[in-house]
């Protein structure tokens, strides 16, 4: 995979939700929509492409790949923020559902970043497992930030 789909894919979503917090007038609702599903579908595959890519580092390779998915965390924080930012104007039942979900991927996302230092400071011969132990991790934060968006998005209607 190459460095530019990993620097696109924080653009991407910082885009995706500058969108979504500016209302569009109902006559272009539906364009909207089918511009948002393809948007979603652009990130999870871009996500996909990295977990993939997460794969195929050699342990040679390991600083910059510390290096990359420290650039994705931080877009994933970037991203919490915005979520939190937009439930600003939700219900007290919606808030009340989504809080705890926010402050549990702020907890996955700081895990992340000290299994960071444990990728740099890997050598080869626990490499493997390192590695596979974070891309692991990483999925599943990346999965549980896609339906935080997704769910908070639904709930709150423009």
């Amino acid at each position: 995979m190459n460095k530019i789909h990993i620097v696109q894919l924080p653009i991407l979503i910082a885009i995706t939700l500058l969108a979504a917090c500016n209302p569009p007038p109902k006559s272009v609702q539906n364009q909207t929509a089918d511009a948002s599903d393809k948007a979603l579908k652009s990130i999870k595959a871009e996500t996909e492409e990295t977990a993939k890519a997460i794969k195929d580092y050699a342990h040679a390779q390991r600083v910059e790949f510390a290096n990359l998915m420290k650039a994705d965390i931080n877009a994933s924080k970037q991203e919490l923020d915005q979520i939190a930012i937009k439930l600003k104007t939700a219900s007290a039942t919606v808030k009340a559902k989504t809080e705890p979900r926010i402050k549990e991927l702020r907890e996955q996302i700081a895990k992340l970043e000290a299994q960071l230092e444990t990728v740099k400071n890997s050598d080869e011969s626990n490499w493997t497992s390192v590695k596979s132990g974070f891309s692991n991790a990483y999925d599943a934060t990346k999965k549980g930030l896609n339906e935080a968006r997704q769910w908070v998005s639904d709930q709150i209607q423009p």
